[in-house]
């Protein structure tokens, strides 16, 4: 088996036993206000902010304002989520659970994690575990 598809494999497993464990486990949000960096069909970037976080997913407000036309036919988003004072950013494919628009203009949405790209998920649990008991 190449190294590519033994990766891939790998990947899939840990996704697939991550939902499994994750299924109707309790997720500790943080708040945490981080940039997160993303963009849309045609390239063009956005930048986010979260406002809590899991290990499951996040919380975003943006000034995007037609969410549905921002994520389009996809059913994951990449979002690069910038971990603050360590400098590391976790890519990771999410998918939108819910949205609002605010009185204020703008969006808050609540995105699923996906997968996680490299080591993200390892660099998003050490920023939760920095911040959860601030």
């Amino acid at each position: 088996m190449a190294p590519q598809q033994a990766e891939k494999g790998l990947i899939m497993l840990r996704n697939l036993l991550r939902k499994i464990k994750n299924r109707r486990k309790e997720h500790t949000r943080v708040d945490l206000k981080l940039p997160v960096k993303t963009a849309d069909l045609d390239g063009r970037a956005f930048e986010l902010e979260s406002e809590n976080i899991s290990d499951s997913g996040i919380r975003v407000r943006s000034a995007v304002p037609n969410l549905a036309e921002f994520v389009g036919h996809r059913e994951q988003v990449p979002l690069d989520i910038h971990l603050g004072e360590t400098g590391e950013v976790a890519r990771i494919q999410a998918r939108l659970v819910w949205a609002y628009h605010t009185s204020e203009g703008g969006t808050v949405s609540g995105w699923q994690f996906g997968q996680f790209e490299g080591d993200a998920e390892r660099m998003l649990l050490d920023c939760l575990n920095r911040h959860k008991d601030n």
